[in-house]
């Protein structure tokens, strides 16, 4: 597969996943959730305009220009959320979002193996560390997927989550 074609793939999957993450945000009620896909399509947003740089940089010189950007924690903004929140219901009448979450927790993990396969295949330090920084940051979005999911249905989930990696400030 060629840099390009690795790059318009990859600005389809960061673009689905904004699509994806808006079209929950806008029908969650919870604001929990609502808040958790806001900030997952803030951020595939960024990757997406990011792959499209890369991609035109490609095309007019020839070479790649890895930006250095890095996105803030998404842990600090969702505690952020969670303490602007009075009372998060654990199960709301007519909203699907356990399936929403459960979906976005598999797209998620799809993209963090994308770029960890990336991250693999490089030979070059800069393209290294720019897939490095990405799968970082797909691991943290499966991680706050995972913190949600296990705080609203309180299952068993919470304790398969590596200990460092358990939003505890949620108090379950």
């Amino acid at each position: 597969m060629t840099v390009r074609e690795v790059l318009v793939m990859a600005v389809n999957l960061e673009e689905r996943g904004y699509e994806l993450y808006s079209q929950q945000a806008e029908r969650a009620k919870n604001p929990l959730v609502k808040g958790l896909f806001q900030e997952l399509a803030a951020d595939e947003k960024v990757h997406a305009e990011d792959f499209r740089a890369l991609l035109e940089d490609l095309e007019d010189t020839g070479e790649l220009q890895f930006p250095e950007q890095e996105l803030p924690s998404i842990e600090k903004r969702m505690k952020a959320i969670f303490d602007r929140i009075d009372e998060v219901a654990a199960q709301e009448d007519g909203e699907p979002y356990i399936d929403a979450l459960k979906a976005a927790l598999e797209f998620e993990k799809e993209s963090y193996k994308l770029y960890d396969d990336l991250f693999k295949k490089a030979t070059d330090p800069n393209e290294k560390e720019y897939y490095d920084a990405l799968r970082k940051t797909e691991y943290e979005h499966i991680t706050s997927l995972a913190n949600v999911l296990a705080y609203l249905t309180k299952s068993g989930i919470w304790f398969d989550i590596e200990e460092s990696k358990r939003w505890n400030w949620m108090n379950i």
